[in-house]
Parts: structure tokens; sequence; C-alpha cells
């Protein structure tokens, strides 16, 4: 993703340096429609695979250990905003003729992009070095204790996730 949005800066402040007439126009628009489609199908089923664990997105997104079905819902996401702000701007040059509305359109979906690695590589950064759970979860982990026989305290309480489901108490 890194790389991707490092390319499209790249070529939009390329575009404000030397700007370039889009030739293809109708081309671009078969390329980008399909990939539009596509991702935005792909969007709503991995959407349709979170509720089913996790009634609210938002929640997911904030509080779930599970990286790699975050990793492809983003991917997915990406791929909409990415194709429907690339076609947004073609739309725009092809109706105004102006180069530099190409150019801030890949310079912002290289924003987006950038934005949503520094999101993923957070999350990642958190579960390698042992990310703790919830403090929902721990006092659930707590309650349990409580209930078996013999345990009056529970001095101290460390908890970090091993997986998207494992968790070492």
């Amino acid at each position: 993703i890194v790389f991707t949005a490092a390319i499209s800066i790249f070529k939009g402040i390329e575009q404000i340096r030397h700007p370039q007439i889009i030739a293809f126009i109708p081309l671009a628009f078969l390329v980008l429609l399909p990939s539009l489609i596509g991702n935005f199908l792909m969007a709503g089923q991995e959407i349709k695979s979170v509720k089913r664990i996790h009634p609210h997105v938002k929640n997911f997104f904030l509080r779930s250990p599970d990286i790699s079905l975050k990793t492809i819902l983003i991917g997915d996401l990406l791929g909409v905003v990415g194709a429907s702000g690339t076609l947004f701007a073609i739309i725009l040059y092809a109706i105004t003729g102006n180069t530099l509305i190409d150019a801030i359109g890949a310079i912002a979906i290289g924003i987006i992009l950038s934005l949503f690695s520094l999101f993923l590589f957070w999350e990642l950064r958190g579960l390698l070095i042992g990310r703790s759970v919830p403090r929902e979860i721990e006092e659930k982990i707590l309650h349990s204790a409580y209930e078996i026989p013999g345990v009056n305290r529970v001095m101290d309480l460390k908890t970090m996730y091993m997986g998207p489901e494992e968790i070492l108490v």
C-alpha cells in the first residue's frame, strides 16, 4: 500500500510540474468501472463477514485483533475509494480539460492510501509488541476468576493477544 501511495503522490506531483493530457478517456473508464464494481462487491461481502462477528463495523476496526480481516476489508475499501476517486477526477478533467484536477486526485488518493497504511502499521505494531485485551474482556476474566472456589483476590492481571482468537492471561 505504501508503494502504491508513493507512486500516486509522485505521479500527482509530476502532473503538476509537467502537465500531460489524458489521451484515452474512454479507456480509463473501461479500466476503472470493472475495478470499482469488483472492489465494491468484495467490500460488501467483507462488511457482511465483519457484521457476523461484530455488529458494529467501527468497533471491529477499533477493537478486534483480527488483522487479516482488517487488511482484506481495508484493501477492498481502498480499491473502492481509489477507483471512485480516480473516476471522479477523470470525469472532472473530461468536463474542464484542467490537468490540475487529475494531479490533485492522484495526490489525494496517495494520501488516503498512506493514512490507511499507517492505521494497519499501528494495528500490527500493537499485536507484535503484545497488545493487551480491552478492559471489558479483562473484567470478564476477573469475574470468571472470582467464580472459582478459593479465589478471593486477584493481585495483578496481565493479558496479551496471541492471535485473533487467542489470549494469554
